[in-house]
């Protein structure tokens, strides 16, 4: 890596965007953290004017900025989350970029035939959101053919911080405050969420060894939602309140290859689902002992 490099986050306010400074600044990294309070992405003026500061830097950028399915999943929100984008390539034409990670999500896939994710997978964004993070993608290959672009697909990520908004995290406060959580076909969809602290480890690796290249980031091995809630169970040491929901719904599994990003980074080993909710769970503990 190039040490005279500038590293942007931008998105740091978000959960993803804290996880991956937090672990950047423990291995000695200086970032430089990006919120909607130093720029706002949404306009175009402001955007250009604050990254014409860096035009004199070597930048190693992470883009980690958005509104995401949890906050609002609409078609105000994908087109903020595209303008945001188109913004950001604006005013990074003149920079010196290394390498630019970009977040995205598995939400791009075609998932119908509830087969394995990989990075060939056949693509049909069926939300507002999907469809966002597959424009950007797209906007961002066409204006940086000429560097290192590496676009990390996310499923559902979890860990101490989400503020309760993950899946797990909604289970964890569920169960803790005796609340009902209600399941359909008995919690037997398949699900993959990646602990956010490998997300944190993998951006520290690519800006070690940058890597242009789509990447899914997943454990690789699914768990039924049922499994997920009772791991929560046991390591809480409380019952969970379950109600079966008779309603119709589209019954889906996730599972997602994590093959490609694991030949690029043999050393490197993704945290199970049981170990992350346990880490979770003991971190919660300890935040409320102090």
């Amino acid at each position: 890596m190039n040490r005279k490099s500038l590293i942007l986050v931008v998105g740091s306010n978000g959960f993803i965007g804290k996880s991956i400074i937090k672990n950047l600044n423990n291995n000695s990294l200086a970032t430089k953290n990006i919120s909607r309070k130093e720029c706002d992405l949404l306009d175009s003026h402001q955007t250009t004017k604050y990254f014409r500061s860096f035009r004199e830097k070597t930048l190693d950028v992470i883009f980690a900025a958005s509104i995401t399915r949890a906050k609002e999943d609409s078609f105000s929100s994908m087109q903020k989350n595209i303008l945001m984008i188109n913004n950001f390539i604006d005013a990074s034409q003149n920079l010196k970029i290394n390498s630019l990670i970009f977040i995205s999500s598995v939400d791009v896939y075609d998932n119908k035939e509830n087969t394995q994710l990989t990075e060939d997978s056949f693509l049909f964004p069926s939300n507002p959101y999907a469809i966002s993070k597959i424009c950007s993608e797209e906007m961002l290959k066409s204006a940086f053919k000429e560097n290192i672009l590496t676009i990390l697909r996310l499923p559902g990520a979890y860990g101490p911080n989400d503020q309760f908004k993950s899946i797990v995290g909604g289970f964890i406060n569920s169960i803790n405050r005796k609340e009902v959580i209600t399941l359909t076909n008995q919690g037997r969809q398949l699900r993959d969420y990646v602990f956010v602290n490998d997300i944190g480890d993998i951006i520290l690796e690519l800006i070690k060894k940058p890597q242009e290249g789509i990447f899914n980031l997943s454990t690789g091995s699914s768990l039924e939602l049922i499994s997920i809630i009772n791991l929560i169970s046991q390591f809480l040491d409380k019952e969970p309140i379950i109600e079966e929901s008779y309603e119709k719904s589209k019954e889906y599994n996730l599972r997602v290859s994590n093959k490609k990003i694991a030949k690029v980074f043999t050393n490197f080993s993704f945290t199970s689902m049981e170990l992350g909710i346990k880490k979770y769970i003991q971190e919660i503990n300890s935040n409320e002992k102090k």
